[in-house]
């Protein structure tokens, strides 16, 4: 009976310490991602920046549409950790709750996040080439939309 005992409690232990260490795991390998980036290519008094912060044991961010001077489009961003999975959440506008992608592949460089129930995207991918961020969402066939943006340069 203390052999059961013991032998739970080691097991608990190395599950807590494995959530731990992936979630280490996955904060170094997208350290790449903190600060703020903006969008190239668009239209004339349009803007979008989406940036992304790192705290001790979180990784949120934002990305903000603007029209001139007046904010069009808000949502808040994260990576989760539920159930020893990680997510990528989006929580936009007219959803009533955050929407999650669970992190398929990481790198590095980039991710590829997936929601096969959700209308679109289905997919999110991320990837970081030459400093330019390179952001696309799809429904995991040939409907996608691609967004590329670039750090901006502290002051």
């Amino acid at each position: 009976m203390k052999l059961l005992a013991v032998l739970s409690l080691l097991i608990a232990c190395n599950i807590s310490f494995a959530q731990q260490n992936g979630r280490q795991d996955i904060h170094s390998a997208l350290k790449w991602l903190e600060g703020r980036w903006v969008r190239e290519g668009m239209r004339d008094g349009s803007s979008t920046i989406e940036f992304w912060l790192f705290e001790k044991n979180k990784i949120h961010g934002q990305g903000i549409s603007f029209q001139g001077t007046d904010t069009t489009f808000v949502e808040r961003l994260s990576i989760q950790f539920k159930e020893n999975k990680a997510f990528y959440v989006a929580n936009v506008p007219g959803n009533n709750v955050p929407t999650l992608f669970e992190i398929k592949t990481i790198s590095h460089t980039g991710f590829i996040s997936e929601n096969l129930r959700h209308d679109f995207p289905k997919r999110i991918q991320y990837d970081l080439s030459n400093e330019l961020l390179t952001v696309t969402i799809s429904d995991g066939g040939s409907k996608k939309k691609t967004f590329e943006s670039i750090r901006e340069k502290e002051q």
